[in-house]
């Protein structure tokens, strides 16, 4: 099948305009213009003897189509206007009737071979489709062919009774290709800028950046056709395209699943939380993930629109994390001061190993030391020696940006169980807020070759403080925590963090 598709631009100012300034140029059907091809015939065919004169039917067809010939183009206004065009000459479409004729014996022994196969209705359709190509841009002769064909059905295709309801099938085919229906707004130009619209849409927020990365730019074309279909008689395959209305519905229904992927109540889980703070999480993640299925399931198609449903999505999430963040506060100073007592044993860690420097440290040396390192592990808080609190200056306290005490600490040497209990009574009765509820003894020993003794007595003393309240959890063997009374208030309970380094001097 071979085609010599020409064009006359009617207006070309705009024609170049359109290529400068558009993603798609629409060539409007009247500035295109071929003489088709030589249609065949299917492999079942044989031509009845003498044709056309084998029969009346054939003969006056041929008789019908000569008188029409003979007056076109001015059969009829559309072909008029066929003489205004540059390239119209008549005796280019001399062998029409010859053509239809063929056409018809061809296409209504394709229809009575096939009529009874189980793929029937498209063989049959995409063959008179193939047939209709045949006669070029504008059809000439098409017309005449797809009239005669429809009435052959109609009237004399003989079919078994029981597949009668067949031969309506097919009428109704004849039927949607002569109706006159309402065009369709499919300008891709609309699609296009409709589709980038979406994407400007798209909140300028990290979940939604590899989306917008993958669509900004593109013509996803599978959005904006139908799926093709293949003619096998014309090797080619044909698409449709949708509708601004049709491509906005498909926008809707990828934004609600794009959105059903982003929920965030499983951030909390890969937090370290206490069965009360799940339970509070849950409450509210159940609460966010109601509201998203209202918004994103219980609406219908023209209720609301891609805009809309972001909106509304970035509402309800705004809403979520707006109530999640005082107990992500509280989680995050959790997680701070767990980071804390790390960073201590770690730098600790590496004091025991340097005893060409902490052979001569005092309790002051030793809290200089840690002071530099913890003021660099954290910008949302602030760690100073010295420091004022309460009734005395404390070793080590940490600050957040408000102010607010988030962990207290004395650096001690060992010398002895009496030495540790006075330690603990100074730490505090001396130094400990109402509202502060993490502090840390920081013990070093420099003079006793036994460190596994020291440890032993160091616990021993801790659990026999009359405001001792609870053993919590020991890590690294050297770092032991218990729950305290609060000396001004028992009901008020404290985290004390007991933290051992081995600095004995050989």
């Amino acid at each position: 099948m071979n085609r010599n598709i020409n064009l006359e631009i009617s207006n070309p100012k705009k024609f170049i305009s359109d290529i400068e300034n558009k993603k798609f140029v629409e060539i409007p059907g009247s500035d295109i213009w071929d003489l088709g091809f030589s249609n065949i015939p299917h492999h079942n065919y044989t031509q009845p003897k003498d044709f056309p004169n084998c029969c009346e039917y054939h003969k006056s067809i041929l008789s019908n189509l000569n008188d029409w010939f003979n007056t076109f183009p001015n059969c009829c206004d559309n072909h008029k206007a066929l003489l205004k065009k540059k390239w119209f000459k008549k005796e280019l479409y001399t062998d029409i009737p010859n053509k239809v004729l063929n056409s018809v014996s061809y296409t209504s022994s394709f229809i009575e071979h096939s009529i009874e196969k189980d793929n029937w209705y498209k063989e049959i359709t995409d063959y008179i489709d193939y047939i209709i190509d045949s006669f070029g841009t504008p059809s000439i002769g098409g017309e005449r062919f797809f009239s005669v064909i429809e009435y052959w059905v109609k009237n004399s295709l003989e079919i078994p009774k029981e597949i009668e309801w067949k031969r309506n099938q097919l009428l109704d085919y004849f039927k949607s290709k002569t109706e006159k229906k309402v065009k369709k707004n499919t300008d891709l130009n609309l699609l296009h800028s409709t589709f980038q619209n979406w994407i400007k849409f798209i909140p300028e927020i990290p979940v939604f950046n590899s989306i917008k990365i993958a669509y900004k730019g593109k013509l996803p074309m599978n959005l904006f056709l139908y799926d093709g279909e293949y003619n096998r008689f014309t090797g080619l395959t044909t698409f449709k395209g949708r509708t601004q209305s049709e491509l906005i519905e498909i926008i809707v229904n990828h934004t609600k699943k794009i959105l059903f992927q982003l929920t965030s109540e499983n951030v909390y889980k890969s937090l370290n939380l206490t069965d009360k703070e799940k339970y509070e999480i849950q409450i509210i993640a159940e609460k966010h993930k109601l509201g998203q299925l209202l918004l994103l399931e219980n609406f219908s198609k023209n209720e609301l629109k891609y805009i809309k449903v972001l909106k509304k999505w970035l509402k309800n999430e705004k809403g979520f994390i707006s109530e999640l963040k005082p107990i992500f506060d509280k989680i995050s100073e959790q997680n701070f001061h767990s980071f804390l007592i790390q960073q201590i044993f770690f730098f600790g860690q590496s004091l025991e190993k340097l005893k060409h420097l902490h052979s001569s440290f005092g309790e002051e040396d030793f809290r200089d030391y840690f002071l530099p390192h913890l003021t660099q592990i954290s910008k949302k808080h602030i760690a100073t020696g010295e420091t004022f609190n309460k009734k005395g200056k404390t070793d080590i306290l940490i600050q957040d940006m408000n102010a607010i005490n988030t962990f207290v600490a004395e650096c001690k040497l060992w010398k002895g169980k009496s030495y540790l209990s006075s330690a603990i009574n100074q730490l505090i009765e001396r130094y400990v807020l109402w509202r502060d509820e993490k502090i840390a003894l920081i013990i070093f020993n420099k003079d006793n070759k036994d460190f596994a003794k020291v440890i032993e007595i160091a616990k021993e003393t801790i659990e026999e403080h009359e405001l001792f309240e609870s053993f919590v959890e020991e890590k690294f063997k050297t770092i032991i925590t218990y729950k305290f009374k609060h000396s001004e208030d028992i009901t008020k309970i404290v985290t004390l963090e007991l933290i051992l380094f081995n600095c004995y001097k050989q």
